[in-house]
């Protein structure tokens, strides 16, 4: 009977131990043979049936070794095409191996689970354990052959470690199966299980992730030593934006994003699964280090390599560690680049030192976070030492930012005088198509031949450009401008973003525009987008996307989402963020279940969508100050059954219900948010955001048409949203809703009134997959409200290698804000002297005709504010910040000090250029639109013309205008300074000193002042003479009534 038992625990059932029948019993595993009943009593068979299960469950993590420890097909694959693709073209063994395992999973969208860290989790247990527990029954069986007295319970009791750590480990198997865990996901999932107070299981999965951080530390090597991303399965927390794999795919359908050198010793996926398994996915590219050479491109800095947080393992990897990480490995691509001399270079014993030294930190048991931080920092202060020597010393980063603050920040006056005078008569006219082309070979070629600056090279690199506010794709076929973060790829076949979300509510990803777009004048975008999931798309019968291996091995025949179901069917309270869904759904684990998609058009101006940073949102709740539209489609499955087959929703409608809602949503952070959240009932659960507008769509479902094309549109103050049906034309819509809504009222909007554009995926008790496939976006104006039609006038700079490293896109974008804010005043400002030195002349003959004092005092008071205003930006501001940078970078010793030193200056000087106060900013730009209608009404003046109404009209219009919002202005800036501007603006006293001159500005304020309490004195005055008249006819009529009396 030993025998039996023995071969019981090694996995194998006989004759003494049977198999469970899920059918006929709710019990799994390994039962004693029901004839033996008679044989043996109830307390032996009791006994035998719980050492039994041991080695069911040996048996259930051995299949799971076997079925994840080996080398799946696509992995194989992809490490044979990585192999090939230097030997054959790219295209053929692509359409060769990779296109066809991916048409055959065409319609399954939860590929199989794989990775270099789950058979890294697979050889731990394998070595740790399976091996230490064979060897165990080969000494329990040697034992029993030496000595037949060796009993049942002795064997209970040398095995009893492992009653503990079996179950243990197949619910970490069960949590990465069913879940997908992989990278830093599974190594926080195996980290968790390390904190437990049972020293058995605390050791045995200590071992375990010392296995799975062999392969983190080996890709933190290879990126550090060697600048290679080695990341087969993208499961590293370093993700690489492959820009020419779109490009490619556009052009000829396919996709190169996998394309790379390869290693003599793997010729196929044959031979592959004969090597280790982790070394030599790892391993792939030995003969490559440093930037790759010829692939090298510029724009890897700022774009190219970003932080895939999702991959982090966060539990003990702090995401700080992370930044310092990337930044090595981008700073070593650099210095190990083609363009860089050999004498600025990272030497060969540097690089085999920081190697030895996480060498010797991967073989230490447990991960010493302290000591490897130190070790990063080491090898991070070399790396910035360098790259600052290069950039700052030897590509002359001062004199470049000398020439940015010249030109973009109109430090170099002359310069400018110079070409607003020769573009004065082209800035008269609206912009036309061709008119970028005409100012940059026109009037800044002269400007260049009059002031002799043909041999500055730096203004070499200076264009006049015009941006438009606008973008279109009309399919992903390239992806300039666009930075997508999370659980988000590129599909090659559609030339499509896939923003694919799990079951268990994880952030899944986030698509946004680099750029800021203006949209405070109205804007229109058009996207199309379709959801797939599990239930409405499955293939073949019951749902194989959420096949478990273990969970229907331990559990019977409920399938792994029936039971993930069960888990979870009390927390749909949590869904407060899908708006009215917990008006009218109610769920419960035995009856039916909701499952949510939504996608969730996001406008926000509170974080910058910078690549090279953490703050960019993947969701709404990270968000204070933003506004959203949400596309919702909610499937509530009858009696929590999980639905499959190839039928189409419309034939499965007796199976599950589908509700498609619009929403919009926006931050109750500000103060209307607040007001609006406090007296809508519908909204107490929401802390965070405040539901304006909610929407049932009967005739529209997300889920039944193939692809959905949505329009927003934003005129006068009012929301509209539209659907448009494949078979529809752009004018053929159906309006989804109309709602008046002021974006400003909940968001703070930047210089021009604009914000960046994104999508995000939320889903809940779902795994979805959204599916973009087209975006774009035009910002136009149907309102008479007043703007400069030059106001996108900017300047394009292009900078050398290598100091893309400090003037990435969304650098020269700030600029372009600071340039766009400067130019109109400088406009300005040369115009009141250019109408006071035409006109000066010929108003002497007529200065006595009445209006022309008026006027020209007018025009004073104009110039003199313009030029206060412009003397303290120019000086108070630019040029002392400048002073402060300049000499800070000359005593910095770090290139990430200087980076940081960049960004504070250009955080102050947008600061105190009064870009973040809208009040300010608003009021400041009506006060340059009344010089300029100024400045045309001169024009126009003449002694006839001055006499007549209408220019009187016009005049007093001017005036009181200017008077209103320069007033508005002083009270803003004084309002400012005595509570904020202490430490972000020190110089704002002296302008308000200036402008406040012989108490010109304080006396202007308490005269409007007073006029505006005279007006509303008067208008009581008229309201109470009415009331009293009001109550005279009352009495006249009760009178005959009194008499009769």
């Amino acid at each position: 009977m030993l025998h039996e038992l023995l071969l019981a625990l090694f996995g194998t059932t006989g004759g003494f131990f049977l198999d469970a029948d899920p059918n006929q019993s709710d019990q799994c595993g390994f039962l004693v043979n029901p004839r033996l009943a008679g044989v043996l009593n109830p307390a032996e068979i009791e006994m035998l049936t719980r050492i039994a299960q041991l080695g069911y469950q040996f048996k259930v993590i051995q299949a799971f070794l076997r079925k994840y420890g080996g080398i799946g097909t696509k992995l194989a694959v992809q490490m044979a095409y990585q192999n090939e693709g230097g030997k054959m073209g790219v295209r053929q063994q692509q359409e060769g191996n990779l296109s066809e395992v991916g048409e055959e999973n065409e319609d399954q969208e939860e590929e199989e689970v794989y990775g270099v860290y789950v058979k890294a989790l697979c050889q731990g247990v394998n070595t740790e354990v399976v091996s230490i527990y064979k060897e165990h029954l080969l000494a329990i069986e040697q034992e029993y052959l030496q000595d037949r007295a060796l009993t049942i319970p002795q064997v209970q009791l040398k095995l009893a470690v492992y009653f503990q750590m079996f179950p243990s480990l197949i619910a970490l198997m069960e949590e990465v199966e069913e879940q997908g865990l992989k990278g830093g996901q599974l190594l926080d999932a195996v980290a968790s299980r390390c904190v437990s107070g049972n020293p058995v299981i605390k050791a045995l999965f200590t071992k375990i992730l010392f296995y799975c951080n062999r392969v983190l530390y080996q890709q933190i090597n290879a990126w550090i030593v060697h600048g290679q991303l080695v990341d087969l399965c993208e499961e590293f927390f370093i993700h690489k934006v492959n820009t020419n794999q779109t490009k490619q795919a556009g052009a000829d359908g396919t996709d190169v994003s996998r394309t790379g050198g390869g290693s003599a010793a793997l010729t196929s996926a044959m031979s592959i699964s004969n090597l280790n398994l982790v070394g030599s996915i790892l391993t792939m590219d030995p003969d490559s280090i440093g930037a790759g050479d010829d692939d090298f491109k510029e724009d890897e800095w700022n774009s190219v390599y970003t932080l895939r947080i999702s991959m982090l393992p966060a539990s003990y990897f702090p995401p700080s560690l992370a930044e310092k990480i990337i930044f090595i490995g981008k700073a070593l691509r650099v210095l190990q680049s083609k363009k860089t001399q050999s004498q600025d270079r990272v030497p060969l014993e540097d690089l085999e030192a920081f190697s030895e030294a996480l060498t010797k930190l991967q073989r230490l048991p447990e991960f010493n976070v302290l000591l490897f931080s130190r070790v990063i920092e080491e090898i991070r202060e070399c790396i910035a030492g360098r790259l600052l020597h290069l950039v700052v010393v030897k590509a002359s980063l001062l004199d470049h930012l000398k020439a940015i603050k010249d030109y973009f920040l109109l430090s170099k006056g002359e310069f400018y005088q110079t070409f607003l005078d020769e573009a004065r008569s082209l800035l008269l006219l609206p912009p036309q198509a061709s008119s970028e082309q005409d100012l940059n070979i026109g009037p800044l070629q002269q400007t260049i031949l009059k002031l002799g600056l043909e041999d500055d090279r730096y203004l070499q690199r200076f264009k006049i450009k015009l941006r438009s506010f606008q973008f279109i794709f009309n399919n992903f076929s390239t992806v300039n401008g666009l930075f997508y973060i999370g659980d988000i790829y590129f599909e090659k076949k559609t030339l499509s973003f896939k923003i694919r979300s799990s079951r268990n509510s994880r952030k899944s990803g986030a698509l946004w525009h680099c750029l800021k777009q203006r949209i405070d004048q109205g804007f229109k975008t058009t996207f199309a987008m379709k959801f797939k999931n599990s239930i409405t798309h499955s293939n073949g019968g019951p749902s194989n996307m959420g096949a478990s291996m273990i969970s229907n091995s331990m559990h019977g025949s409920p399938s792994k989402a029936s039971t993930r179901n069960q888990q979870i069917g009390n927390e749909y309270h949590s869904l407060r963020h899908f708006g009215g869904v917990n008006q009218s759904v109610h769920m419960n684990a035995a009856e039916d279940q909701t499952h949510v998609a939504a996608l969730n058009f996001i406008i926000q101006n509170e974080k910058e969508v910078i690549p090279w940073k953490r703050t960019i949102p993947m969701h709404s709740q990270e968000l204070s100050s933003y506004v959203s539209i949400k596309f919702l489609s909610i499937i509530t499955t009858q009696g929590g059954n999980h639905l499959g087959g190839h039928q189409r929703i419309s034939q499965l409608r007796q199976q599950f219900t589908v509700r498609t809602l619009i929403q919009v949503w926006a931050s109750s952070d500000t103060q209307i948010g607040k007001i609006k959240n406090l007296i809508d009932d519908n909204n107490v659960t929401s802390k965070h955001e405040v539901l304006l507008f909610e929407k049932e769509l009967t005739d529209i479902d997300f889920l039944e048409n193939d692809a959905n094309q949505v329009q927003i549109e934003y005129y006068d103050e009012e929301l509209k949203v539209f659907h448009i049906l494949p078979t529809q034309q752009q004018g053929d819509k159906t309006l989804l809703l109309s709602l008046p809504l002021r974006l400003s009222d909940y968001l703070t909007l930047d210089t021009g009134g604009s914000a960046f554009l994104g999508f995000t995926h939320e889903t809940h008790n779902l795994q979805n997959t959204l599916t973009l496939e087209n975006w774009s976006f035009i910002s136009d104006s149907r309102t008479g409200l007043t703007q400069d039609p030059w106001s996108g006038l900017s300047l394009d700079y292009r900078s050398h290698w290598p100091l893309h490293l400090m003037f990435s896109p969304d650098v020269i974008e700030k600029y372009n804000s600071l340039f766009r804010f400067l130019l109109p005043i400088k406009r300005v400002q040369l115009d009141l002297q250019h109408i006071w030195a035409s006109k000066v002349r010929s108003m002497k003959r007529w200065s006595h005709a009445p209006g022309v004092r008026g006027t020209m005092m007018l025009r004073q008071q104009m110039s003199f504010i313009v030029d206060n205003i412009y003397a303290y930006l120019q000086v108070d501001v630019l040029e002392s910040q400048w002073s402060k940078l300049a000499q800070s970078i000359k005593e910095s010793r770090d290139f990430e000090d200087v980076r940081l030193l960049h960004d504070r200056y250009l955080a102050s000087i947008t600061d105190q250029c009064f870009l973040n106060i809208p009040p300010v900013l608003k009021a400041l730009q009506e006060v340059l639109h009344m010089c300029q209608l100024l400045c045309r009404l001169f024009k126009q003046m003449d002694p006839e013309s001055i006499q007549t109404e209408e220019f009187q009209q016009q005049f007093t219009h001017i005036k009181a205008s200017f008077e209103k919002q320069s007033n508005i202005v002083f009270r803003h800036l004084s309002t400012f300074k005595n509570y904020q501007a202490q430490q972000s603006s020190p110089y704002l006293a002296q302008l308000l000193l200036r402008l406040d001159y012989n108490n010109f500005m304080s006396g202007l304020s308490e005269r409007m002042e007073h006029e505006s309490n005279q007006r509303l004195l008067g208008a009581m005055s008229d309201y109470g003479k009415a009331g009293v008249v009001q109550q005279q006819q009352q009495q006249r009529f009760v009178m005959p009534a009194d008499r009769k009396q």
